[in-house]
């Protein structure tokens, strides 16, 4: 599936987002690590992070993951869109996940 080119506009709430291959990575005490296969290096992620990191699976959209994070946090819906579309707009800068239209197939759907 072809990964969409989000650098220069707005990040659309429909759009679904998955684990890109070129990544590893495990929980461990409830904080995630992320190994950049292609780059030698290693990304540790907070909790709230890695709550994050587990909802990514192909078959979610962005939106269904700032409900999510409602669901969990404290903070109201701007705050927490927000700090979703900027964490996960980082990560795909990073070529850590991509962003489809429609739903991935064949993805890494989890971090455990």
């Amino acid at each position: 599936m072809k990964s969409l080119n989000i650098e220069s506009r707005e990040l659309n709430q429909s759009l679904y987002v998955a684990k890109s291959i070129n990544v590893s990575c495990s929980v461990l005490d409830g904080e995630a690590y992320i190994l950049l296969e292609d780059k030698g290096e290693m990304l540790k992620l907070d909790n709230i992070g890695t709550f994050i990191w587990k909802k990514i699976n192909g078959v979610v959209t962005l939106q269904e993951i700032v409900e999510n994070c409602l669901e969990e946090y404290e903070a109201d819906y701007e705050t927490i869109k927000n700090s979703v579309f900027s964490f996960i707009n980082s990560l795909y800068l990073e070529e850590i996940v991509q962003y489809s239209t429609n739903p991935f197939s064949g993805v890494m759907t989890d971090a455990d």
